[in-house]
């Protein structure tokens, strides 16, 4: 399924949605919610008491899901290497990008030549084990990228360069102290197409772009378990292309073409979950396991069914002080080292007009919201009020929830969650009024 087809987020919740945000506020005011038992609920009508219900009140379902594309055209980040990893497969990323002129008008004087040319790529982390050398490699895009256009996670590129004449290659790892990649380009054929640009050509970056229209940048898979992805930061400007050259005068120059938010970029996924334990499992909504998982880079997100809500929809009027989801992830400690679990989960749902949107929560704020990881307890909790109780009267008509890595468009962080079939399952807590 495509997410984000219609719509990314964050857009602002509905109207109807705001007014139960500012009552879910005041809730407190009026009701106490401190324990179980209450003061004073033994004077109160069985109907008005404050009740607290636990997830083994509600049948909850669980299943794996895989994500095939996600949008990822002009965002800031780059994911460049790949992984075979020993519980979810293998996963890659590469991106094309454009470049523009540091400095319009340029020109490299008389006679002049090129002693390097070097590409280098700030990166920010890395996911995964680092040690293991990638090989990168460069090449020129021979069509354009659009701006405008809206491309997606398993687009195509294959079209756009010719495989057999790179630009340049390197074998990478990392090294301690080390934030930039450095690749030289090499392919004399290119490095005298940009030397010889003439003034139509470096007018403008916009002139640029018709001369010269991009690059295409791969690693190729690692062979063996391990690998790792970078995190790159194309818009620092420690990333672009320099060119050092001399001419007739001068035996010290350099000229750097840049990247900045007017260049189109796409960052490309793959992922092949083949040969894991759980792939016959996916995608299917009556088979349950005892764990569920999520995986960023579109990769894989758990679903959940809060099935038994239904039937509080013949309760209302209730109002909801409290609901929380309370995930588990289950110790992998073989892969633990190299993979750590996401620091930060996200829940979605597809709206009525089939937009993939964050739960109506996520818009209060992360310290709301939660989905931050407890290493203490080793969980996530995550607040649902608002969802649950715009479920419960029927402003939301699903409640099929998805739960996502929380920047799932550039984290490639991955976890194995405890289902609903474990003996430490996925919990629903609820604290809520019937009037």
């Amino acid at each position: 399924m495509k997410l984000n087809k219609r719509r990314s987020f964050p857009f602002s919740p509905p109207k109807s949605i705001n007014v139960y945000l500012i009552f879910l506020f005041l809730i407190p005011f009026f009701f106490s919610c401190e324990e179980p038992s209450f003061i004073g609920s033994e004077i109160q009508p069985p109907a008005d008491r404050f009740d607290l219900r636990y997830s083994e009140d509600f049948t909850i379902r669980s299943f794996t899901y895989q994500t095939d594309s996600v949008e990822t055209n002009r965002l800031r980040y780059s994911m460049l290497g790949s992984i075979n990893d020993p519980v979810f497969g293998f996963s890659g990323g590469s991106f094309a990008t454009q470049f523009g002129l540091y400095l319009a008008g340029h020109r490299f004087g008389t006679s002049p030549s090129v002693d390097s040319l070097i590409l280098y790529l700030k990166y920010i982390e890395f996911y995964g084990d680092p040690e293991i050398p990638q090989q990168i490699t460069v090449y020129e895009l021979n069509d354009s990228l659009m701006y405008d256009s809206i491309y997606y996670s398993d687009f195509d590129i294959s079209a756009m360069y010719d495989e057999g004449n790179p630009l340049g290659t390197k074998v990478y790892s990392h090294s301690e102290n080390d934030s930039i990649i450095s690749v030289p380009i090499t392919n004399e054929e290119f490095r005298e197409k940009l030397l010889n640009a003439d003034s139509t050509a470096m007018a403008s970056s916009m002139n640029f772009l018709e001369y010269m229209k991009g690059f295409y940048i791969k690693t190729e898979p690692v062979t063996g378990e391990g690998g790792a992805i970078y995190r790159l930061d194309l818009l620092s400007e420690d990333s672009r292309m320099t060119m050092y050259y001399t001419n007739i005068t001068e035996d010290t120059l350099s000229y750097d073409y840049i990247i900045n938010q007017g260049a189109a970029r796409v960052n490309i996924y793959d992922h092949d979950h083949t040969e894991t334990d759980f792939y016959d499992n996916l995608n299917q909504s009556e088979i349950e396991d005892s764990v569920v998982y999520v995986q960023g880079l579109g990769g894989l997100m758990t679903k959940v069914v809060l099935e038994d809500l239904e039937t509080w929809r013949d309760s209302v009027p209730v109002a909801v002080n409290s609901a929380k989801l309370i995930l588990k992830p289950e110790k992998l400690d073989e892969t633990i080292a190299d993979f750590p679990v996401p620091q930060n989960l996200a829940i979605y749902y597809y709206n009525e007009e089939g937009e993939f949107s964050p739960v109506v929560d996520f818009f209060l704020g992360s310290s709301y919201f939660g989905g931050r990881y407890d290493d203490e307890h080793n969980r996530y909790v995550i607040n649902i009020t608002s969802f649950v109780q715009y479920f419960i009267t029927g402003e939301i008509k699903t409640n099929e929830l998805y739960i996502l890595v929380r920047d799932y468009k550039t984290n490639p962080g991955r976890v194995v969650l405890k289902g609903v079939d474990h003996s430490d399952p996925i919990k629903l807590e609820i604290k809520y009024n019937r009037f």
